[in-house]
């Protein structure tokens, strides 16, 4: 079972290192599982679809629910796994985790894209 700073992750064309990895982010109760398998094994595209923390077959860390907190774990995984820059794809509350990944992380982003994504102010 792969695993990288304590998330559970799955991989697909893991080296494949053509063109930047798609990082996808579940939303609240999900899991990588909730991504289409047409979504995460895209031909020929280097994909990790991550188990947050405290969802499917990652551990729950204290603050597991805090977005910031989602995101630094996030980041943790992809230097251990060293994907470099990368594009980020959020769904329901994973879009907070991207945005939170991306005010923090600019720089290991080619960009990002989110869905369902319902902004609260």
């Amino acid at each position: 079972m792969p695993n990288a700073a304590g998330l559970y992750y799955f991989a697909h064309e893991a080296e494949n290192f053509s063109c930047p990895p798609v990082i996808l982010i579940h939303g609240a109760g999900g899991t990588h599982l909730h991504w289409p398998p047409q979504v995460r094994r895209l031909h020929d595209q280097r994909i990790f679809a991550v188990d947050l923390p405290g969802h499917g077959r990652s551990e729950c860390l204290d603050g597991c629910h805090d977005m910031d907190l989602q995101a630094e774990v996030v980041y943790a995984v992809l230097r251990k796994l060293k994907t470099g820059k990368c594009l980020m794809v959020g769904h329901s509350m994973g879009g907070y985790v991207s945005l939170a990944f991306a005010a923090k992380y600019p720089e290991m982003l080619t960009g990002f894209c989110l869905f369902h994504s319902h902004c609260f102010a």
